[in-house]
This record gives structure tokens, C-alpha cells and sequence, in this order.
């Protein structure tokens, strides 16, 4: 059984620019998936390569003492350096398992899951079965039974069941105070001078032919409760003084009554 309960998430450039932007937005992707491991007790390390100059040391350092490296990708550019970083967490002789998630490998399971620098990819909804991952390496105990991931051995590429999309009301709130410097995530935009990003749904209901949401969630739409909504941004008004905010669903007004309580409610 490992005793280690530290676990490093990846969140790679989005850009080949070399220079670093002064402002940015908050990685969404990884404080999803880090709610529910803090909340179960686990250390998370979150690595944003977009305001980090040093990531790619901190994420070998970081690594040498983890249960498991996550890296986020979307297609482009952040597929190139969170290979980057996989290939230097490999050799570094580091043999923790690297688990990648996002849209790419959610839409491209199989493919991504052949590549040498991937022990498994998690489709879809990632929160509950980065969660079940964590667990199960912490007993010691074998992953491949896991729902929800994909995974390649001895040449044989493996697709679990997929695992329901949840009730996103059941999961923590984004622990932004955890990222580093939270406060370099607020931006002067036209909604605010200190703007944060904010999602408040997952998926879409639609089926349109252009868009990765139907393949990720399978036309599952989840969102928060207008309550849950309105006691977020309560906590990001009063932890980081926001006073804008841009939300980042995919779908935000698929039921008109949800957006209407929640606009009263700011008001």
C-alpha cells in the first residue's frame, strides 16, 4: 500500500509564444478536478504553464514524491508541451503513473492512450474517476478496472465503461485560493476591472456537428443550482474582491429560468 497522497496536475501552455502573458484566466480544468481530491484528504499540486516560467522543472520536482501526474489537454499546442513534460518525468526515471484528461483525449481515447507517455486517459467528466484513480494507487490496488477511463497494455487498447456525468451540485466549490497567486487571474476586461472566470455547467444538450461537447458528454447538460451560483460568486467577490465575472460554460441559457434566478440574485 503507498502512503503518498500528493498528486500533480499539469495545466500546459496554450500558445507556442514564448513570452508570458500578464494576465491570463484561471485553469478551470484542473480545479475541477482537484476539488473532490482535496476534499477526500489529498494533497494537489496545480501547475499553470501559462504563468509559470519554471513548470517544466516543478513538474519533475514535483512529481519525485506523487502518486500521480494529471495533465489537462486541449487540441493544439498544449498537447506538444504536456508530452514535454511527460518525457521529462520519464527520464527522470520517475515510474508514477501519467494520467491525461481534457477534450483532445476525451474526443481521441485510443489514439492518445497508445502514446508511450500515457498510462490512461479519463473520458469526459473527470472529477469522480481522478478521484477513484487517486484512491485506488493510494491502496495500492490496480487501475484498470476503473469506469470512465482508456487505457493501452502490451499493445491491446482497453475502453472501460464510460461513467455517468454527475450532479455537478454534489462536487466541492473550486478551490481557486489554492492556485498559486490567485489573485493574477483577475483581469480588467469590459464585465469588470478585477474579472475572474467562472463555469457554472458542464456539457450540452445540443447535437451540433461542429463541437466537441456532444462526444465529451454525450449531450448530458449538468448545472448549479442558481443558489450554488450565487454563493460562488459571493466567496469570489469577497476572497478576491472580483467584481465581474465571465462565465465559461459551454451552454449557459439552455433553461431560461436558471440564468433569470441567478441575475436577480446578483442584482
Amino acid at each position: 500500500m503507498s502512503t503518498r497522497k500528493k498528486i500533480v496536475l499539469l495545466y500546459p501552455r496554450y500558445h507556442f509564444q514564448k513570452i508570458y502573458h500578464p494576465w491570463t484566466w484561471a485553469p478551470l480544468p484542473i480545479l475541477a478536478v482537484s476539488a473532490p481530491l482535496f476534499a477526500a484528504g489529498f494533497e494537489v499540486v496545480m501547475i499553470d504553464a501559462n504563468v509559470d516560467p519554471g513548470w517544466g522543472k516543478r513538474v519533475v520536482d514535483e512529481s519525485r514524491d506523487a502518486l500521480l501526474l494529471g495533465i489537462s489537454c486541449m487540441t493544439g499546442p498544449r498537447i506538444q508541451y504536456g508530452l514535454e513534460a511527460a518525457r521529462a518525468v520519464r527520464e527522470a526515471g520517475l515510474k508514477l503513473p501519467i494520467i491525461w484528461g481534457g477534450y483532445h483525449p476525451s474526443i481521441l481515447p485510443d489514439q492518445t492512450s497508445q502514446n508511450e507517455f500515457v498510462d490512461a486517459v479519463v473520458r469526459g467528466q473527470g472529477e469522480l474517476t481522478m478521484l477513484e484513480l487517486a484512491n485506488r494507487l493510494s491502496q495500492g490496488e490496480d487501475i484498470t478496472g476503473v469506469d470512465g477511463i482508456t487505457f493501452t497494455r502490451d499493445g491491446e487498447t482497453v475502453t472501460n465503461p464510460s461513467r455517468p456525468v454527475a450532479d455537478i451540485n454534489e462536487f466541492p466549490r473550486l478551490p481557486y485560493e489554492k492556485l498559486e497567486n490567485p489573485m493574477q487571474y483577475l483581469n480588467n476586461m469590459h464585465v469588470g476591472t478585477r474579472a475572474i472566470n467562472y463555469v457554472s455547467s458542464q456539457g450540452c444538450p445540443a447535437r451540433c456537428q461542429f463541437c466537441a461537447e456532444p462526444l465529451v458528454y454525450g449531450r448530458a447538460w449538468k448545472a448549479y443550482k442558481p443558489e450554488r451560483v450565487l454563493s460562488d460568486l459571493e466567496w469570489l467577490q469577497s476572497f478576491m474582491g472580483a467584481n465581474g465575472v465571465m462565465y465559461f460554460d459551454s451552454t449557459y441559457f439552455v433553461k431560461e429560468k436558471r440564468p433569470r434566478a441567478i441575475h436577480k440574485g446578483m442584482i
